[in-house]
């Protein structure tokens, strides 16, 4: 009996270690865009950013994920990701002010009453 349980937990750590192997260390998102990019609904690897060209097909996008391990081109691409991602929340702090601003300033045009409170945003209410 103790043979038996033996033989299951050790089988059960094989597959464990099998089931690793395949999944690595990536997150869920990593996981979902690496498999839009095999599916052909992502241009770009979601790794090093190399363009899935038109008449390639699923198994090109599998075979360049395999191979995609050059550790410089992947690192620039994700730095590349994070500047743009900084540059669009700038823009979008920077959009968001100006539409608080206008906001405030339409509330001064109007005579500042307390009915028309409802414009003006959270930020602007501590401020004032």
């Amino acid at each position: 009996e103790n043979e038996k349980l033996a033989k299951t937990r050790a089988q059960q750590r094989r597959r464990g270690a099998r089931a690793d192997k395949r999944v690595g260390t990536l997150s869920n998102e990593e996981r979902v865009k690496e498999q839009l990019f095999v599916l052909s609904l992502s241009d770009n690897c979601p790794r090093c950013g190399w363009l899935l060209e038109r008449g390639l097909h699923k198994e090109d996008a599998r075979e360049h994920l395999k191979n995609c391990n050059d550790e410089k081109l992947i690192k620039a691409y994700q730095e590349s990701l994070k500047d743009k991602e900084s540059k669009e929340n700038s823009k979008k702090l920077a959009q968001e002010s100006q539409e608080e601003m206008s906001a405030f300033k339409t509330w001064e045009y109007n005579g500042r009453q307390v009915g028309q409170l409802w414009m003006l945003s959270e930020n602007i209410l501590k401020r004032e």
